[in-house]
């Protein structure tokens, strides 16, 4: 048992490590903002590269009617070498938003997940790992299905939240 718990630790480990090398030609990399906007645009999509108040930077975009963020994460303190990007969208404080509705969209969506904050605000993110890129046809796909989520997500509500 000790030999597999070492051994699953040794696989897990280069996910938690930044990606701090170059991106390479035509990949899309969290360490490199502008390919995600770029490859977002090849899409035909929006998408703008945003310094958040926080001094982070997001790119920001549109889809199923509603704004999201994909905001680097897993980076080192310079936020030039990260891992990660983590597709969101934000909704304002609701009464309507619950941990029972979120479980009820979390039980039939296997990678977009809900969730809600104290204040019932309500948030449903992806998450991909980037280390090393994704090539543009990975990302591109990427891109789709999450806005198949957000046009699925428009549905949920409309069958779940009351006007």
């Amino acid at each position: 048992m000790k030999i597999f718990t070492a051994a699953a630790l040794g696989f897990a480990t280069p996910a938690w490590a930044a990606d701090d090398g170059p991106c390479g030609q035509g990949m899309v990399c969290a360490s490199a903002p502008q390919t995600i906007a770029d490859a977002m645009k090849a899409a035909g999509l929006e998408a703008d590269v945003e310094k958040q108040s926080d001094g982070k930077i997001a790119v920001k975009s549109e889809a199923g009617g509603y704004e999201y963020g994909v905001y680097l994460k897993d980076c080192n303190d310079a936020e030039k070498a990260c891992a990660a990007v983590l597709f969101e969208a934000g909704f304002s404080a609701d009464d309507a938003h619950t941990t029972e509705l979120a479980n009820q969209w979390n039980r039939d969506k296997r990678l977009a997940k809900m969730w809600i904050a104290a204040d019932k605000a309500l948030y449903v993110q992806y998450d991909i790992a980037t280390v090393g890129g994704l090539n543009q046809t990975q990302f591109r796909d990427t891109v789709a299905w999450w806005n198949s989520m957000m046009d699925e997500l428009g549905d949920f509500f409309d069958e779940n939240l009351e006007p």
